[in-house]
């Protein structure tokens, strides 16, 4: 959180908030569902434990079911069920550069919300999970 925050009060014209498991600050669901669709960006960065086993939170399915448009660590697992409909950066650097990307393409902003939160809503589909976990547990 401390690294984050040095960063982000170095960028001009950015406005930011922290909320969630690192910070103090605890929101309402309502109130998170707001934050994550009207951001101009959503930062999700998994730590190394679940990138070393190839896993990630639920935190990146909840920001695009939520019509949030996601900034998140590269991770082999995300690329592969949301390709390019969220943006990936590795380093404050890239950061920057993708937060500058978003507010001069607005258009591609839209369909990228479009297509992940279609891809969220496909693969957070309880009906569907249930179904898979029962298969999964007589086979």
């Amino acid at each position: 959180p401390e690294r984050m925050n040095r960063f982000l009060t170095q960028q001009k014209g950015i406005r930011y908030g922290f909320f969630g498991g690192a910070f103090k600050r605890r929101l309402m669901d309502d109130q998170i569902l707001r934050l994550y669709s009207s951001s101009l960006a959503c930062l999700q960065f998994d730590g190394q434990q679940c990138l070393d086993f190839e896993g990630v939170t639920s935190r990146p399915f909840d920001i695009c079911f939520c019509k949030g448009m996601l900034i998140a660590n590269r991770a082999k697992v995300l690329e592969e069920i949301f390709g390019d409909a969220i943006l990936y950066a590795d380093d404050s650097v890239e950061i920057a550069h993708k937060v500058a990307w978003l507010k001069d393409n607005e258009d591609k902003r839209v369909e990228m919300i479009e297509k992940s939160h279609s891809i969220a809503k496909e693969r957070v589909n309880p009906a569907r999970l249930m179904k898979e976990l029962l298969e999964w547990i007589y086979d």
